[in-house]
């Protein structure tokens, strides 16, 4: 059984990852005021699920579509694991903010299998017309 603190490096790896990628793929095209923003939440609603669906499948290919990562690059079977292991990633929806028309912000709360809760700022991109995990970061509840 993970540790708590072996299955979260293991999860920031695997978003580690798509942050690389989420320079790669927005580049420059993420210079943007916060006046664009706009909450658009209720559009974001079904693919939260899914995300939190797939995030937490245990299943290396739903973790993938999950998040932006380029092809070829390895997915690390014991982040997909320690990501199974948690009991729940509850999207905030009415924190999401998409900043562009290619990226958004969103708040989510992840309970572990101690039932310890953290929240985690999701940085989102759209590829190919559906938004991804890019990057998050991790904060106290």
């Amino acid at each position: 059984m993970w540790g708590k603190s072996r299955g979260a490096i293991a999860a920031a790896v695997v978003l580690a990852v798509a942050a690389v990628a989420y320079v790669l793929i927005s580049g420059a095209s993420n210079s943007h005021s916060a006046t664009t923003r706009r909450n658009a939440a209720p559009s974001f609603a079904p693919r939260a699920a899914a995300i939190s669906r797939e995030m937490l499948s245990g299943n290396a290919a739903a973790v993938r579509d999950a998040i932006a990562m380029p092809a070829g690059v390895h997915l690390d079977p014991a982040a997909v694991e320690s990501l199974a292991h948690l009991k729940s990633l509850a999207f905030k929806l009415a924190t999401f903010n998409e900043q562009s028309p290619s990226a958004a912000v969103v708040r989510a709360v992840v309970t572990d299998s101690s039932g310890a809760r953290r929240t985690w700022t999701l940085d989102l991109i759209r590829v190919a017309g559906e938004w991804k995990v890019a990057q998050s970061t991790s904060g106290p509840s």
